[in-house]
């Protein structure tokens, strides 16, 4: 049997940035090879979960937490070229409306068996099927611990599709682990969720003057200023789930373009 000349070994982080009640929901997965991710050179990388605490939501302004996400993406920065991040966005309220014609005994479950199991597989998919068959991809998967998953068995059922996808494609990938990390246990699942934090809220681009927006603003745009958000956004997939069997891509850098007019005083305002 011939072997594939290619081994691969790959990193991927899953984590969602919004719920029923905001105006953006988002999904997301983000990929490293993990020969880089886990790099001698990186420790301190991983280091960081053991002295700050990183959650894009409990952000308020917080000078800790600010230090700690600007350190994270300083060390994180030299390893963005080589990330591959997948988002979805999609929009609850329409699968929910859109179930209706299986009946009120299923509409629940079917939508949230769509939001929280079959996204999770498009966009883990994404990152894998892209490969040609000389190289040989062997992928673990990491999603931040969430009720939902864990009742719906996510991390065993993502296994099994995406190996039977596989199979199926001849696609030459082989998912090896898929297991849940809590808050603090894994550096890139913190990464992910400040990177979707990030892009939601340039998204949403609110006015609010609330303090906790007011001060995500600034520190979104003091990373972009810099430099630090560069090399992910130019390894970043958009995607919108319109109800469409095929997703449509959007261009980020339009809704960056967006917030920076929005904000353009705050933006002209921060120094680096």
């Amino acid at each position: 049997m011939e072997t594939a000349a290619n081994n691969t070994t790959l990193s991927i982080f899953f984590d969602e940035s919004g719920k029923q009640n905001n105006a953006v929901q988002l999904m997301g997965a983000l990929c490293f090879p993990t020969d880089i991710y886990k790099n001698d050179a990186l420790i301190m990388m991983h280091e960081l979960n053991n002295e700050y605490s990183f959650h894009w939501t409990d952000y308020s302004g917080d000078a800790k937490m600010r230090n700690g996400i600007i350190k994270l993406f300083q060390v994180a920065v030299q390893i963005a070229p080589y990330a591959q991040l997948n988002i979805l966005h999609y929009h609850y309220n329409q699968i929910e409306a859109d179930a209706i014609r299986f009946g009120s005994g299923l509409k629940a479950e079917i939508t949230e068996y769509t939001v929280y199991t079959k996204f999770p597989e498009r966009i883990m998919y994404g990152l894998l099927r892209e490969y040609d068959k000389s190289s040989q991809l062997n992928a673990a998967l990491y999603i931040e611990h969430a009720y939902e998953y864990e009742r719906l068995d996510l991390a065993n059922s993502l296994k099994k599709q995406l190996n039977a996808h596989a199979l199926y494609r001849g696609e030459p990938y082989f998912v090896s682990e898929c297991s849940y990390k809590r808050k603090g246990e894994e550096i890139g699942v913190e990464l992910t969720d400040l990177l979707l934090g990030i892009i939601r809220t340039i998204m949403e681009n609110s006015g609010s003057t609330t303090r906790t927006k007011r001060e995500q603003r600034n520190l979104i745009i003091r990373l972009y200023k810099m430099g630090l958000l560069e090399s992910f956004i130019q390894n970043l997939s958009l995607y919108e789930w319109t109800g469409q069997s095929i997703l449509t891509e959007r261009n980020f850098q339009t809704y960056i373009n967006l917030f920076i007019a929005k904000h353009f005083d705050e933006y002209k305002r921060i120094e680096v």
